[in-house]
């Protein structure tokens, strides 16, 4: 019983961490918004967090809880949205990453 536990423990093993490593490894850029802050992450922002931040204060500032996550790999910007944001609200979102990318 011990020995067929551990094979489900590397089967699942197998099939977790890749699909972990890929999920994770899909954006290149991400912000999110609660609790009062404004978090960015990735490396395609990494220079523009300053900016991004005054963008969601000024533009934004209604919206409390948002994810926005995607991927810039210097031609094309693919993004992915979770929380508050009507879809206009998107698409401005989407207009001023492609204006500092």
């Amino acid at each position: 019983m011990d020995e067929s536990l551990g094979y489900v423990l590397v089967i699942i093993a197998i099939l977790v961490v890749p699909a972990f490593l890929l999920a994770r490894g899909r954006w290149n850029l991400q912000i999110r918004v609660g609790d009062g802050g404004i978090d960015i992450a990735g490396k395609a922002l990494q220079a523009k967090a300053v900016h991004v931040r005054n963008f969601w204060k000024e533009q934004l500032s209604e919206v409390r809880r948002a994810r926005v996550q995607g991927y810039w790999d210097g031609r094309r910007l693919s993004l992915t949205f979770a929380g508050d944001l009507s879809p206009g609200q998107q698409q401005r979102i989407r207009n001023y990453l492609l204006t500092i990318l």
